[in-house]
């Protein structure tokens, strides 16, 4: 995800609704960023003053109504992505949280995963992590060999039946348009897709034996 947002980024292109729900993976791990449907171009000096995506994705910044250029945005959304997978739920219960950006992870993971958390979800754009950062972070640039794992490993009991914008989920608030995000009631462990996901990893820290951070 770090490299693809990158990649847009180098092309002036801000997706502007980074989440769980807008990434895909197939069976040899490679994963894509879909849904551009709120994406925009980047410009010396231009700044946005609409907010388009999913409000639990959205920074402090935003959410208080100031302008954004944009990488600062979606260096948090990939903040908020991070957190769910690892430990399973929402970092923040509503806006009012989220806007002061006190973290109360639910289980301990290592300092370097900390560190990495706590710098993208920064409340202070200016202190937050860049996309350059985060490409340079040893936490991210970690050894992994897609071959040790295998798919129904990662998801047991599934399988691919094509890509679509929103699902008939309980949890969620309704139909999309094909010009909107589906929105969805902030809260912790809200999303039943990301909590598989998050169980599937907690499953494979235990058949390779090692914890969230290393």
């Amino acid at each position: 995800m770090v490299a693809g947002v990158s990649y847009l980024h180098s092309q002036n292109i801000i997706h502007r609704d980074i989440k769980d729900e807008n990434v895909i993976i197939d069976e040899m791990f490679r994963i894509k960023l879909i849904d551009f449907g709120a994406a925009a171009y980047m410009a010396p000096g231009k700044v946005f003053g609409t907010f388009c995506g999913t409000i639990e994705y959205c920074s402090p910044e935003v959410l208080m109504g100031n302008k954004y250029r944009g990488p600062e945005l979606e260096v948090w959304s990939l903040g908020i992505t991070l957190y769910t997978l690892v430990f399973g739920e929402n970092p923040f219960f509503d806006v009012e949280e989220t806007l002061q950006g006190i973290l109360k992870p639910p289980s301990r993971v290592s300092r370097a995963l900390m560190f990495l958390i706590t710098w993208v979800l920064h409340p202070d754009p200016l202190c937050r992590a860049t996309i350059n950062d985060i490409e340079r972070n040893a936490w991210v640039n970690q050894p992994v060999n897609p071959d040790s794992y295998r798919w129904e490993q990662v998801l047991p009991n599934t399988e691919f039946n094509g890509n679509t914008a929103c699902d008939n989920r309980e949890d969620s608030m309704g139909p999309c348009s094909n010009h909107s995000s589906c929105s969805q009631t902030p809260g912790r462990g809200s999303h039943s897709r990301i909590h598989e996901v998050a169980t599937s990893f907690e499953r494979l820290v235990k058949i390779h034996g090692c914890d969230p951070g290393c």
